[in-house]
């Protein structure tokens, strides 16, 4: 579901459940495929595939209506609003959900465009903190 309702306590509910996942010991959200080619002179290019987890996370990202469908995303990426909530992570920790959504649904068309986008903002701990301030706002704590 993609759509620009305002945000409630389930779709921060269902987005906080991600974080035991996200934190456990040894959690990948997907790995790097290397498909190789029997054809000479066929080059085959890797892909980044996503784990179980990671899959449902992506997914969930739509289910829960954190894409938004009428968002210019790639011109709201250049703005310093999302310099700062992409890159600091004191602006995520304070973020209101509508941020979120925008930072969700940059990452999540991202995605389409570059192999890998997940696994950098899962490695620069970017979705970890999504996912705290999700689980704080569901607490009805700012």
């Amino acid at each position: 579901m993609t759509n620009d309702a305002p945000l409630g306590k389930s779709a921060l509910a269902g987005l906080a459940a991600f974080l035991p996942f996200f934190e456990a010991p040894g959690f990948e959200i997907g790995q790097w495929s290397e498909p190789k080619s029997s054809e000479p002179g066929l080059i085959v290019m890797p892909f980044f595939m996503l784990s179980s987890e990671g899959s449902a996370f992506h997914q969930a990202l739509y289910d829960l209506g954190w894409i938004r469908a009428n968002f210019n995303w790639g011109e709201w990426k250049q703005t310093p609003e999302a310099s700062r909530l992409l890159d600091d992570p004191a602006a995520v920790a304070n973020a209101a959900p509508d941020q979120l959504a925008k930072l969700l649904t940059t990452i999540a068309r991202g995605k389409r465009f570059c192999e890998g986008t997940l696994l950098g903002c899962h490695q620069s701990c970017l979705l970890v903190g999504i996912l705290h301030r999700a689980r704080t706002l569901c607490d009805g704590r700012h």
